[in-house]
């Protein structure tokens, strides 16, 4: 009985661990999880992003980047001269268009939210 302690015990360890998963081979897919992306400061205060797949410098390229904005943060009117892709995943995110800085016109759009900036349009 002695000798059955000691191995019953290490498989009850084995077992209430759970299972562990590896991840699949990088040439198949990339897996970024929230944990590891690195967030820095961004061009207007209370802005933090993250390009979590493919660069900035590299125009014309696809990219994924992710931003975050302090409760209040606006953004200064501004352009891009590619077309962007946003889902809101956390709270509400307030745009506006036109060259304009007006707060009050501004419009909520809620976490699951799908919005297209369009090139060169002034947002």
């Amino acid at each position: 009985m002695r000798l059955r302690t000691p191995a019953i015990a290490c498989a009850f360890a084995v077992l209430a661990a759970g299972p562990v998963f590896a991840d699949p081979p990088k040439e198949v897919m990339n897996i970024v999880r929230e944990a590891d992306i690195k967030f820095a400061p961004a061009r207007y205060p209370g802005i933090q992003s993250a390009v979590i797949s493919g660069s900035l410098a590299a125009p014309g390229q696809p990219y994924v980047q992710r931003n975050k904005f302090s409760p209040g943060t606006f953004s200064p009117p501004h352009f891009h001269p590619e077309t962007r892709y946003i889902v809101v995943l956390k709270g509400t995110w307030w745009v506006g268009s036109g060259p304009k800085w007006d707060k009050e016109n501004t419009t909520p759009v809620p976490a699951g939210s799908f919005v297209v900036h369009h090139a060169n349009q002034i947002h």
